[in-house]
């Protein structure tokens, strides 16, 4: 039989070496580098953030007033930009500075490639360090982001002093807004406190106090004046009563068919109730299989020797689940053998408060698995806890890292594990920050956590309504809260790199901060470069954790954890994983000088992980933003980018779907994008699933037409388009099948009937590629009234390549009936066909425990297990019969549900203003001592 000819198959073509790499035509006065340095030009402060002079509703400025305080309190900058390219907040200068830089590997002797880069890409910039002066009280100098910043700190002083100069200048853009926005305080009288009744009845023309109780009406008829309201903050300032409502649950059932719960099970023996078995015994099992029998249990990967995080992992003979917080394990092929059950280590602490009660309580959750890693004779539970105080006791100082989240990582031994016992911990050691992602490469864990920052207690004393600037003109009110800004920054970041803990690992591993912003076209004589940041540069931090899961670790079950990590402005929305090497993607902006508009961008921060600790390696820009982590992938020493931007921020604006390629410097510092493609799909699609493959990318784009496009990435330099097919409907996940030998790609996504209706049906879709240049639809199935999971969770999904069979989760609900299971296709290169279905047990109320496994399944000695919600279900893979069944829930789930009593106005207002008083608690019934033993 001829061999196809995929792009997974070709030779690489690319006519030069990775150290003869051609680079694009790039006009030196167009860089960032070409800023002379002497050239500081500033402009006008204009503020993106105005208050209308037609604004005529007293109530709604105060009410905005409170939305303001509310971003701060959330990380939210102030000042962000918008519409036409954005109005800055601040206009400040670039200017050229020197600092230490690490060699550029961008080409400069070459000769210039056929393929065009667009001013989208951001230009390399040259070895001198740039810098963005702040417009402002406090002076501020912030880098501009260059290869510098992949080069860390020599001490974790030299990053005190960066934080320091963001926040003076996220100061400064809080105090030039408050300038512009809040010029009412001016006449503001301390002896007067009803002064602003008569600044509206000046401005505005109409009474103040019209608009008093307007939201608090006990009917929509008749206003209730009894409210006040102040303008100024201060500790009980704002006391606004709300009419109460009682909401009842709908839940068809009150009670639980099973009995009441049992205490926290710790261990279990092969008698377990919970266990049905439907089949024959396992010796009989084996006997009645072929002789090679099947196995498919990793966890799925887009990475070969990379192993994901996820909560369902098995080395083929047992099964490790996480279940809230509780780990089960079972035999892989025989869960009536017993199981294990392990309880997180975490004690949980519960606060019932009301009006009258003082005591400050810390509530504490249960501890909750976000993901376990496998290998070897060890697992590793990655768990969280959600914690706060209330009421705050006096005096109580609160931590600058806001994260009500306790993150820790339990390692357990399962070299040998016995039924009925729990697992033995050998270590645990917490980290900072929400898990994000994580994975394991041997016996190396890599995790990624993010970590937010309180700023609001810096910046709440900067704004106009507080009481200290009450009557102060602007340019007072500009000198006193810059007096207030400067006092507080330097003991403020001191104590930001204290909580994360990193003078115990030290600062070289952490980029430099930066301002996350870039410039396609230089500077020019008129008008100095805008921030288009909101002065939000540091509200999070994403960290690298690694450690090695095989260690002797400490006596006292310490762990040896290495640190690296990077400041951004907001959060990280995707990762890649490679060969020795992340990616972590966050957001910012880039100016376009010519047109005087801001674009979005992908900033692309990589990390060598080659070594036990994770290290700064590179940096990147691409135009746009990502969908999901299968928009990057790194390949012969390339990362490939697919994203989706717009042309501009307007209404009229069109959206331009590119793959980027960029090179990876052999000695770090900048990722230069040497190819890129031309638009792929229709005008004004965005990427709605893509997979790279090797040579070749496959994209499908998402609009009036759905188009499968094939991509060669066979030369770097010149990506293109080889194959496009135009298709009803649209695929979200991609993968690669094998059918007989022959690779295809399939497809999943759902139904559209024409343009503008959907029609909620599960799609399954068989591309033949074999002919890059016409890609055809092999085969399709649908199903009416169903979804899947495995459109957006890649973990959802399996294919077995000997027995050519599909397994993925679906939902349906159809005249109010909700049904859950797992399908099994039998797939031929013409046909998918659906061989059967496991269908769960059906949820009728409203009891079950608070924990939940994702769907998953996995084969071991040709027997599917399908694990999802609280239910296991194990399977002949040939025939579809049930064997055996598991349910997670026995003796963990409530016996009694109440009735939800809950005042949701009450708690609608208490949450807006950082309190919690629920009417509802839900309490466990009486534990029974008559219900046995697991």
């Amino acid at each position: 039989m001829e061999a196809a000819n995929h792009l997974w198959d070709k030779d690489i073509t690319n006519p030069t070496s990775d150290n003869d790499v051609e680079s694009p035509t790039v006009n030196a006065e167009d860089t960032i580098g070409n800023v002379s340095e002497d050239q500081t030009v500033h402009s006008p402060v204009t503020s993106g953030r105005s208050i209308s002079k037609g604004f005529k509703l007293g109530a709604v400025l105060v009410l905005l007033t409170v939305a303001v305080v509310l971003a701060l309190t959330l990380g939210l900058g102030i000042g962000s930009t918008g519409g036409e390219g954005g109005v800055p907040v601040n206009g400040a200068a670039v200017q050229q500075g020197s600092g230490s830089a690490s060699s550029s590997s961008v080409g400069t002797d070459t000769a210039t490639t056929s393929t065009s880069i667009t001013k989208d890409s951001l230009i390399a910039p040259s070895d001198n360090t740039q810098y963005f002066t702040s417009t402002g009280p406090l002076p501020s100098k912030l880098k501009m982001i260059s290869p510098a910043i992949a080069n860390g700190y020599e001490t974790c002083s030299d990053l005190e002093k960066d934080i320091v100069e963001a926040m003076k200048h996220s100061a400064n853009s809080i105090i030039m807004e408050q300038v512009e926005s809040s010029e009412m305080y001016a006449s503001c009288d301390p002896e007067n406190d009803d002064w602003y009744s008569a600044y509206y009845e000046e401005h505005y023309g109409y009474d103040y106090h019209y608009w008093e109780g307007y939201y608090d009406d006990d009917d929509d008829s008749e206003k209730n004046n009894d409210t006040e309201f102040d303008l100024f903050y201060d500790d009980g300032a704002v006391d606004i009563s709300r009419t109460k409502k009682q909401v009842r649950s709908s839940s068809p059932s009150m009670h639980h068919k099973r009995n009441a719960p049992l205490p926290r099970p710790r261990t279990t023996d092969k008698s377990s109730s919970h266990i049905r078995s439907n089949g024959p015994s396992s010796d009989q099992q084996r006997s009645s299989t072929s002789s090679k029998p099947e196995d498919n249990f990793h966890t799925n990967t887009p990475v070969d020797g990379v192993d994901p995080a996820d909560k369902v992992k098995s080395d083929g003979k047992f099964v490790y689940a996480a279940y809230g917080d509780v780990l089960y394990v079972w035999n892989a092929t025989d869960a009536t053998q017993g199981v294990s059950i392990t309880a997180m280590l975490g004690n949980a602490t519960d606060c019932h408060w009301n009006e009258t009660e003082a005591e400050p309580c810390n509530y504490v959750s249960k501890p909750k698995i976000q993901a376990l890693l496998l290998s070897g004779g060890r697992l590793t539970a990655i768990v969280d806890q959600f914690s706060y105080v209330y009421p705050l006791p006096e005096n109580y100082t609160s931590p600058i890292i806001s994260d009500s989240t306790k993150l820790s990582v339990q390692v357990y031994d399962v070299s040998n594990v016995k039924l009925g016992t729990p697992l033995k911990m050998l270590a645990h050691e917490e980290l900072n920050g929400s898990f994000f992602d994580g994975h394991s490469v041997e016996d190396k864990a890599l995790i990624i956590s993010q970590v937010f920052f309180d700023f609001y207690q810096f910046t709440e004393d900067l704004y106009r309504y507080n009481s200290q600037y009450c009557g102060l003109s602007s340019s007072e009110y500009t000198a006193r809260a810059a007096e207030v800004a400067a006092s507080k920054v330097e003991a403020f970041a001191k104590q930001m790199v204290d909580e994360l803990k990193l003078i115990n690992n030290g600062c070289s591993n952490i980029f430099q901060v930066t301002m996350m912003q870039g410039s396609s076209n230089g500077t020019n004589g008129n008008s100095s470069m805008p921030d288009l940041t909101g002065g939000n540069l540091i509200s999070g931090f994403t960290q690298v954790t690694t450690f090695d899961m095989a260690s002797d670790f400490g006596s006292d079950g310490s762990i040896s954890l290495s640190v690296a990590g990077a400041f951004n402005e907001g959060w990280i929305s995707v990762t890649s994983v490679g060969d020795g090497f992340i990616a972590t993607v966050t957001n910012g902006y880039t100016y376009d000088f010519s047109t005087e508009k801001s674009y979005y961008n992908t900033y692309l921060l990589g990390f060598d992980t080659t070594g036990a600790t994770a290290e700064p390696f590179c940096y990147g820009s691409v135009p746009g933003w990502l969908n999901n982590k299968f928009s990057l992938d790194l390949w012969d020493g390339h990362l490939r980018v697919a994203t989706t931007a717009y042309d501009d921020w307007t209404s009229n604006s069109t959206t331009s779907n590119k793959i980027f390629v960029l090179r990876i410097p052999e000695d770090g510092s900048f990722m230069e994008t040497v190819g890129e493609t031309e638009h792929l799909g229709e005008d004004n699609d965005s990427i709605y699933a893509v997979r790279f493959i090797e040579k070749g990318a496959y994209v499908v784009t998402y609009g009036a037409v759905d188009p499968f496009i094939i991509v060669d990435l066979s030369d770097h330099t010149e990506p293109k388009t080889v194959g496009e097919l135009e298709i009803p409907g649209h695929s979200s996940y991609l993968q690669k099948l094998e059918v007989d030998g022959e690779h295809f790609i399939l497809g999943i996504g759902s139904q559209v009937t024409n343009e503008t209706t959907w029609e909620s049906s599960l799609k399954l879709t068989l591309f033949d590629v074999k002919d890059p240049s016409s890609p055809r639809v092999a085969a399709e199935h649908r199903a009416a009234n169903l979804s899947t999971d495995a459109e957006y969770d890649f973990q959802a999904i399996r294919y077995l390549t000997e027995s050519k069979k599909l397994v993925i989760p679906f939902s349906s609900y159809v005249d109010g009936i909700s049904t859950d299971g797992f399908m099994v296709f039998d797939v031929a290169s013409d046909e998918i066909e659906l061989a059967y279905d496991i269908t769960l047990p059906s949820e009728t109320d409203y009891c079950w425990y608070e924990a939940s496994v994702p769907p998953r399944m996995l084969v071991v000695q040709s027997k599917l297990t399908t694990v999802k919600g609280h239910s296991v279900v194990n399977a002949d893979l040939s025939t579809g019969s049930v064997v055996w069944e598991l349910d997670l829930d026995v003796g963990f789930n409530y016996s009694v549900c109440e009735i939800y009593e809950y005042d949701y106005d009450e708690y609608y207002y208490n949450q807006s203003w950082g309190t919690y008083s629920p009417t509802y608690v839900p309490t466990r019934p009486p534990v029974s001592d008559d219900d046995g033993a697991l």
